[in-house]
């Protein structure tokens, strides 16, 4: 030997291949990993706004509405506006701009619309009675007393993940849960004579 050490090519090249093996079967999960994370932020940006929702609706002693689009992909809070009250426009405008014009976005900063992340979509709701929604607008009522209306929200990646936000009805309060979850409709309360 002539006093150099080191490593041979050929060592170095099935270390290498070691490596890049070790890579090609972690990618996948990787990837799963990171599709779950987006889907799971999602809906606990979603959980954060309807708890601030609830909260702000307690606290102004005010009925607020959280106003999903399915279509657009976007959530927002809102007061109603009586049909009374529109102006003359209201009534010569798109539905979709009667819409916007009927329950106006809030002024709170921390209740400015909200947009879902690009591959993240609502691809149905489900009211009181589990009657699905598919598009369109859904309003979600938060009273001042504190509760709200019964809502299923099922959030999903463009890899099928899915996660499902609840809004209990006497709390307001969300429930997170990881996938298709469903809730059992609330049993029909009968007086007793």
């Amino acid at each position: 030997m002539n006093g150099q050490s080191g490593f041979t090519f050929i060592e170095l090249t099935i270390v290498i291949l070691i490596i890049g093996l070790i890579l090609a079967m972690a990618a996948p999960n990787f990837m799963r990993f990171m599709r779950s994370t987006k889907t799971g932020s999602a809906a606990r940006k979603l959980a954060g706004y309807i708890t601030y929702l609830q909260e702000r609706g307690v606290r102004d002693n005010t009925k607020y509405l959280l106003v999903i689009d399915l279509d657009e992909g976007k959530y927002w809070a809102a007061t109603e506006i009586p049909e009374e009250k529109m102006p003359i426009e209201y009534y010569y405008s798109t539905p979709r701009e009667r819409m916007t014009m009927r329950y106006p976005e809030s002024n709170d900063p921390w209740l400015k619309p909200v947009e879902l992340d690009p591959g993240i979509s609502i691809p149905r709701i489900l009211d009181e009675d589990n009657r699905p929604q598919f598009n369109g607008y859904r309003f979600v009522a938060f009273n001042p007393d504190g509760t709200a209306d019964r809502t299923t929200i099922y959030l999903m990646d463009s890899a099928q993940e899915v996660m499902t936000v609840y809004i209990k009805p006497f709390s307001g309060r969300p429930e997170i849960y990881d996938g298709v979850h469903e809730i059992e409709q609330l049993p029909v309360l009968v007086e007793q004579d």
